[in-house]
């Protein structure tokens, strides 16, 4: 479950990152959505920074669980306000901002899901398995939640 996580977060703070480059960069489809939506066009820099704020929160919230969990409920309700934005404005052209909820919702219900790794990360610590003089090789293993000094 915590694979799924993970994966489900990446590509939903990818998609984020993506869609707020669009707004720093201006992309024209967006300004004609945004007047669509009676949207001032002075507002996109700050929603950029809103969707990175939240696909920042997102990856540190794969190490510190309730970063993670605070930035996909703002995520939540972001897009679900530029739904409601779109549906005020009569303008049925919010595709992608359903996309960009459900990744929001599914990374946030993945978060909520995985308690025990969410622990585990919290727990964490190195166990030694045996002192030697030869030099340590030191792996990581999420799937047992733990890390190991191996001689």
């Amino acid at each position: 479950m915590f694979i799924a996580y993970v994966v489900v977060t990446l590509l939903t703070a990818a998609a984020n990152i993506f869609s707020a480059t669009l707004d720093f960069i201006r992309y024209k489809p967006i300004l004609i959505n945004m007047a669509k939506t009676g949207v001032p066009e002075s507002w996109i820099t700050m929603l950029g920074v809103v969707k990175t704020a939240g696909a920042i929160g997102l990856l540190v919230g794969i190490g510190v669980p309730l970063i993670g969990t605070a930035a996909a409920i703002g995520l939540v309700q972001f897009f679900v306000g530029a739904i409601m934005t779109h549906l005020r404005a009569r303008d049925y052209s919010f595709g992608l901002a359903i996309v960009f909820l459900l990744l929001a919702v599914v990374a946030l219900a993945l978060r909520m899901t995985c308690r025990e790794q969410r622990d585990a990360l919290r727990k964490f610590r190195i166990q030694p398995v045996a002192a030697r003089t030869e030099p340590a090789l030191l792996t990581f293993s999420l799937m047992q939640n733990r890390c190991t000094l191996f001689s």
